[in-house]
């Protein structure tokens, strides 16, 4: 498919100065869209260009080219720096996308709003492609290939040295690994405690991995979603990394959590699974602040772990509180965290 793709690349650049060509003598303001192919095989990039040809006086509205191909799996691209041609002004807005569907599939029309200098607005529409999916196996081509024989290298050692060469190494270092362990003092084993986790720190980690920076945004709220999940089953000894959002807000409830800050832990979760699960593209502003959203809720919820402690120490007995540390128990019908 890349050998093929020079050519069509070729043919689009020409179509598109062609077609520059008549936008520029015709009406203005203009919207249409091109690609550099309207068959093309399942899974394939194809290279969109939405051109937006605007006069002195008019302003163009920057389009949301994510939501006009949100059905689709696109790759939304920088937009070009708009070019003077004579008496208008050429915007372009590209992108790369790929479907997944056999078959006949329609890019649809996208409204662009266009803003004169007296404050009027001017609508204008792309027309509408069609793009023919095809398989990338013949048609009628259902049968599984054959399966290709071995193919025999001459020479070597023969088969027969090699296995019992191996069993009789693997006898000598079985046999000194013995020798040595029968000699060697046992201590007694004691499990090193596992430091605390920063889950604070650990926000700020994923900020710095930048992957929205690289389009990556559905792996940087899944690590977000994890992080918090992870926290609260640790801090509040609630089930929330095998639960859904709503069954975590469930325990959460039970475990007696403050209405407001169940409602952000519920909204932060919720927007990671749209974006996972929904390919919803989140503003991008939204998104970066998203890490510091995350150890604002640690923040307040250890918080509200701290003064629920104190509560119940001033409940206690005096002799109690002296001698043991009372932890913050979930209220009774909440679930335990299973252990791994």
């Amino acid at each position: 498919m890349r050998a093929r793709a020079v050519p069509f690349l070729a043919c689009w650049w020409l179509v598109s100065v062609l077609s520059s060509v008549g936008a520029a003598s015709a009406e203005l303001p203009a919207a249409r869209a091109l690609v550099d192919t309207h068959t093309v095989a399942l899974g394939d990039p194809i290279h969109l260009r939405l051109e937006l040809w605007y006069s002195a006086g008019q302003e163009p509205r920057a389009p949301d080219v994510g939501a006009w191909l949100g059905d689709m799996a696109v790759e939304v691209l920088p937009p070009e720096k708009p070019v003077p041609h004579g008496d208008s002004t050429l915007a372009v807005y590209p992108a790369t996308l790929q479907l997944f569907s056999l078959g006949a599939q329609k890019i649809p029309p996208l409204e662009v709003v266009f803003t004169t200098a007296s404050g009027d607005t001017l609508r204008r529409w792309t027309e509408p492609i069609q793009i023919q999916v095809i398989s990338v196996r013949e048609e009628g081509d259902e049968e599984p290939r054959d399966i290709r024989p071995p193919v025999r290298v001459p020479g070597g050692v023969p088969l027969w040295v090699v296995v019992i060469g191996g069993l009789a190494i693997l006898a000598i270092v079985a046999a000194a690994g013995y020798w040595w362990m029968a000699r060697r003092p046992q201590p007694a084993a004691v499990a090193a405690p596992e430091p605390p986790v920063d889950y604070a720190a650990e926000f700020l980690r994923i900020a710095a991995l930048d992957l929205l920076g690289r389009g990556d945004v559905k792996q940087f709220y899944s690590l977000l979603a994890d992080n918090l999940r992870r926290y609260l089953e640790q801090r509040l000894e609630v089930r929330a990394m095998e639960f859904t959002t709503d069954e975590v807000v469930g325990e959460l409830e039970c475990a007696g959590l403050d209405s407001q800050t169940t409602a952000e832990v519920r909204g932060f979760l919720a927007t990671a699974d749209l974006v996972k699960f929904a390919k919803m593209v989140p503003d991008l502003e939204e998104a970066r602040r998203a890490p510091h959203a995350g150890i604002l809720l640690v923040q307040r919820i250890d918080r509200w772990v701290a003064e629920r402690q104190a509560a119940q120490l001033e409940q206690a007995q005096p002799q109690d509180a002296a001698a043991n540390q009372i932890e913050p128990t979930p209220p009774a019908g909440c679930g335990e965290v299973a252990e791994a």
